[in-house]
């Protein structure tokens, strides 16, 4: 992709799903943005809707910027892409790894979202609807006594439950890694400032969290070595200067 022609728009269509997606360059520094939104059978989506599907709203993004960077030479950001999603899956999933235990996930975490959007808009889920979303991949492996799947399934189960149980902390792990992906090189922020953007769900100290961001590697300002904080000092000297001032 060349700086010519830009910015570009590119739309992907699916079963009442559209992704847009506008990529722009900066004149002044070499970097490429791309913007993105999502509409369902041609309207935004509510900020419900939006909320559970941005894990999936996400990937879908990234697997396209991917296909878009190999397509034109781009290899290095086609690896970069690439390593992001694989990170990213691992705070989706946690250690399942196998695309089997991953579809028994992917299974629940649709039919749990479903329920969530019909109770937020206030309609009933049928039961031949409910069915429907059954019928997929529960029924037929009942027919055919897969047990692998229902295993998978429990598994998941626990996997999930244990997810919303703590989700502060699986919370961050993926929010994190949309950070990284979002972030505009040269606007880092401080871990303080991350760690403000993060305070309202999740309760990780400020060292955990610094440490947290070296561990996934999400780009981020650097205090200078040795550097207290600004009212350190102020704090430390406190009773000295007023002693000073008394005596003066």
């Amino acid at each position: 992709m060349s700086e010519q022609g830009f910015p570009r728009t590119f739309t992907c269509t699916f079963n009442g799903w559209q992704i847009r997606l506008q990529f722009e360059t900066n004149p002044n520094q070499d970097e490429l943005t791309v913007k993105s939104d999502m509409l369902r059978d041609g309207r935004p989506l509510t900020d419900r809707e939006h909320e559970l599907w941005r894990p999936w709203h996400v990937f879908v993004v990234a697997c396209i910027v991917k296909n878009l960077a190999e397509a034109n030479g781009y290899e290095k950001l086609a690896a970069d892409v690439t390593k992001w999603s694989d990170d990213y899956e691992k705070a989706l999933f946690g250690n399942f790894r196998s695309p089997e235990k991953r579809k028994a996930v992917n299974f629940l975490l649709t039919w749990r979202r479903e329920m969530l959007l019909a109770a937020a808009s206030g309609r009933t889920i049928s039961d031949s609807d409910q069915i429907k979303l059954l019928l997929g991949r529960v029924i037929p492996a009942l027919g055919k006594l897969d047990h692998k799947f229902l295993g998978d399934l429990t598994q998941a189960a626990r996997f999930l439950n244990r997810r919303y149980k703590l989700s502060s902390v699986e919370n961050l792990d993926r929010w994190l890694q949309e950070y990284k992906l979002r972030v505009v090189p040269n606007k880092e922020q401080f871990p303080e400032e991350i760690h403000r953007l993060v305070s309202g769900f999740s309760s990780i100290t400020l060292k955990k969290l610094h440490e947290k961001l070296h561990d996934l590697e999400v780009p981020h300002k650097h205090n200078p070595r040795g550097k207290a904080s600004p009212n350190y000092g102020f704090k430390q000297g406190w009773h000295e200067f007023k002693a000073r001032l008394i005596s003066d």
